[in-house]
């Protein structure tokens, strides 16, 4: 009688244990990002941003720094529209190292963009089933603006599945309606 009650013991402190990791290692989120910094330059012409968005390099256009790097939206930040930039999956006349890029600008309204990009970024979990093998190509740089002009680059959330950038913000993004877009050509080497 008393192994069977010592062997129920143990059965159920490990599985208390086994519970115990399992939820601390699915509840981990990564630390936050610093505030983005907000420039007047917003463009998808910037040496960094083409990197981010074109499949091969680019030549930097001249007289255009690079954007600053993505960040947290700072709390006294209120942007009112989004320009996404993205690389053109159209082709530029003969020239095989042409490459478009595509600026689109989207307004509206920004409550469901901005709680998606205030989720915390989750590290890939050890229990994942998910193939995370797979490429779901280049993710489009987003900026957010104010009515001042200000831009931003907010840092997408990263997801529990396989750590790679949360759909819920880009989702939200392209449920706004289009007000302006633009297409330009960058070289590449």
């Amino acid at each position: 009688m008393r192994i069977g009650r010592w062997i129920a013991t143990v059965v159920v402190l490990l599985c208390a244990g086994v519970a115990a990791v399992y939820f601390t290692v699915e509840s981990r989120t990564l630390p936050s990002h610093p505030d983005a910094i907000a420039t007047r330059d917003i463009t998808c012409e910037a040496p960094n941003v083409l990197g981010a968005i074109t499949t091969d390099p680019v030549r930097e256009i001249p007289g255009i720094p690079p954007a600053p790097e993505a960040g947290a939206v700072p709390e006294d930040f209120t942007p009112v529209r989004v320009v996404t930039c993205s690389e053109s999956a159209e082709v530029e006349g003969n020239d095989p190292l042409s490459r478009r890029v595509d600026e689109t600008v989207r307004d509206g309204d920004l409550s469901e963009i901005m709680a998606a990009l205030s989720q915390p970024s989750r590290p890939k979990s050890p229990f994942s089933w998910s193939d995370c093998n797979f490429s779901l190509g280049r993710q489009p740089v987003v900026w957010l603006v104010d009515a001042q002009g200000n831009g931003i680059r907010p840092a997408i959330p990263s997801d529990r599945s396989c750590g790679m950038p949360s759909a819920a913000p880009l989702a939200a993004i392209y449920d706004l309606p289009v007000v302006d877009h633009s297409t330009y050509t960058v070289q590449a080497y």
